[in-house]
């Protein structure tokens, strides 16, 4: 692929690590770019994910080039594409197809039995005591926030630090519960944050943190925990992108009050759309339960800490105590998620196996920096950076 031209500070070209060996060692990457006075913040992601070697490459006009560079909110110099694979593709087989057949067949496909069964075996699977379906990570983000609010663990106004690079929907959900944002830089090894520069953004409105592990990486929660716990924080996670990613031994999404995931089609585990919130604090599930559906007391236990129900089902299924969205997932995006939940360990196996061809060749071959892991990553893409001292050169 020839790239031109490309840019000299912070640049971050992000290749997904996935399934297909001979799709990464034939992927010609980085040949003959010449790199001038542009500044790019977004990443450029390509999805490699069982690609065949036999995939015929798409030849793109001129005007085609946002559709590569996607998501970029600024004027751009045209980038000329050679050729590219395909930006993702699903990793269902015969289990998820017979899965979401069995739905139809069923004729019930609003939220029922098997969410239930999808979030029991998703919460042990990462060892949480719950775990809350949602239709997206996006959502899982919202919910976090709302269960927050009015549980009155948080109130409107409270700051929050947060990762500075991360996907919209990380900071959405913070502006719109009204807590305030307060963003923090990462350290460009890990593409994480610091738990000195952490402990620096602090101020006398802070009352929790959102990490974002990025890209697969795990954070040091040893460290940021004990800047959170002296100064009285409470830590939350969006882990979209880093399902399966430990730290010592310990699930990432799984250190925080409240943990996020994304099931979305091109991330580790494929629902086509989908999202999770896990947790161990039943009064945050519960109120999630409810805000997840309208706000309403349906789907909550009798004996619930945050509301006791009468003995009426049909006044129970339409009383309404807080306010709530309509974030519920579908019976076929959990089925399909059972089975995904089986093959997730080869899945990330995988993504490591080709992260390791990636770190080889680029780090024998070039000057680019490439993400340093912290605790062991999931690889949900591939960072290659651009330092500053290469910047102007000519890269072959």
């Amino acid at each position: 692929m020839k790239l031109a031209p490309l840019f000299d500070h912070g640049l971050s070209l992000v290749f997904s690590c996935y399934d297909n060996e001979d799709a990464v060692r034939d992927f010609d990457v980085m040949k003959d770019y010449p790199v001038n006075n542009y500044f790019f913040t977004r990443s450029l992601e390509y999805n490699l994910r069982y690609v065949p070697k036999s995939l015929k490459i798409n030849q793109l006009h001129d005007d085609d080039y946002d559709y590569i560079m996607h998501g970029i909110d600024m004027v751009l110099p045209k980038v000329y594409v050679d050729k590219m694979w395909g930006l993702s593709n699903d990793t269902w087989g015969a289990e998820e197809l017979n899965a979401a057949h069995s739905v139809i067949d069923s004729r019930f496909f609003t939220m029922g039995k098997k969410v239930k069964q999808y979030e029991k075996i998703f919460a042990k699977k990462f060892g949480s005591k719950y775990a809350i379906m949602s239709n997206s990570g996006s959502s899982a983000n919202l919910l976090t926030m709302a269960a927050l609010l009015y549980s009155g663990r948080l109130k409107r106004g409270d700051e929050i630090l947060v990762t500075a690079v991360s996907w919209s929907t990380t900071y959405f959900p913070i502006s719109q519960m009204g807590f305030k944002i307060r963003f923090v830089d990462i350290n460009i090894e890990t593409l994480n944050v610091d738990a000195e520069t952490l402990e620096k953004a602090i101020t006398p409105a802070t009352r929790a943190v959102m990490l974002v592990n990025l890209l697969g990486n795990p954070n040091a929660f040893d460290a940021i925990q004990a800047v959170c716990d002296k100064h009285n924080l409470l830590l939350l996670e969006d882990n979209c992108e880093s399902m399966g990613a430990t730290y010592n031994g310990k699930m990432a999404g799984t250190f925080g009050l409240i943990g996020s995931f994304s099931t979305y089609f091109s991330h580790h585990l494929c629902t086509m759309e989908g999202g999770m919130n896990v947790t161990d604090d039943e009064e945050l599930y519960h109120y999630m339960l409810s805000i997840r559906s309208h706000g309403w007391t349906r789907h909550l236990p009798k004996e619930s800490s945050i509301y006791t129900k009468l003995d009426d089902p049909f006044y129970e299924s339409f009383n309404f105590i807080m306010p709530g969205f309509n974030v519920r997932p579908l019976e076929i995006e959990a089925a399909t998620g059972i089975e995904q939940l089986n093959k997730l360990d080869d899945f990330i196996e995988q993504r490591r196996k080709n992260a390791i061809l990636f770190k080889e060749s680029i780090e024998s071959e070039t000057d680019f920096l490439t993400q340093k892991e912290i605790g062991k990553s999931s690889w949900f893409g591939f960072a290659i950076i651009l330092p500053a001292r290469v910047a102007g050169s000519s890269i072959s």
